[in-house]
């Protein structure tokens, strides 16, 4: 019974994202106006821990690419650099939280959920990741094996390419 109560939350919560759509997204735009994907998330502060790695050394996204976090309940943006991350890309800053907390005061009393990424064009959902889960000693070295030669889209090869680390 409790497995099909948590299903059934499940479907409502797809229901009431679609209806009402997602608190925070992260906007990977092209030439500054080509909104391309989103990755969208109810609380802000995982959703750029998806992006930590790729901030640290002070690293940017490459031209013609950048990143925005976006409140959808008032459409306010603001880009995403380094500034907002600590530099050993492990933690983001108070300036980002400050930022965050001027458009959604209330954010802390939001429960992130696993974020959904797509393709804005097709409203295509895509993997954060073609890893398979869980992570097998096997798979694990498959994916090392495999480094660059995929032709998987999934949310880490986007961002590699945004920042300039696609050979």
């Amino acid at each position: 019974m409790y497995l099909s109560i948590a299903a059934s939350n499940g479907v409502l919560m797809g229901i009431l994202n679609r209806l009402f759509g997602y608190r925070w997204s992260v906007y990977v735009v092209r030439n500054g106006n080509e909104l391309l994907y989103a990755l969208h998330e109810h609380c802000p502060v995982p959703l750029t821990g998806y992006l930590l790695g790729y901030f640290k050394g002070r690293n940017e996204p490459v031209s013609p690419w950048s990143l925005h976090l976006n409140f959808n309940r008032t459409h306010e943006a603001f880009q995403l650099d380094s500034s907002y991350f600590l530099g050993s890309g492990d933690i983001q800053t108070s300036k980002l939280i400050g930022k965050i907390e001027e458009f959604d005061p209330k954010w802390r009393n939001r429960r992130g959920k696993e974020p959904v990424f797509m393709e804005m064009a097709t409203k295509k959902v895509i993997p954060l990741s073609s890893i398979e889960t869980p992570v097998t000693t096997e798979s694990f070295q498959a994916m090392i094996d495999n480094v660059g030669k995929s032709e998987e889209l999934d949310f880490y090869s986007i961002m590699d390419g945004v920042f300039g680390r696609k050979k």
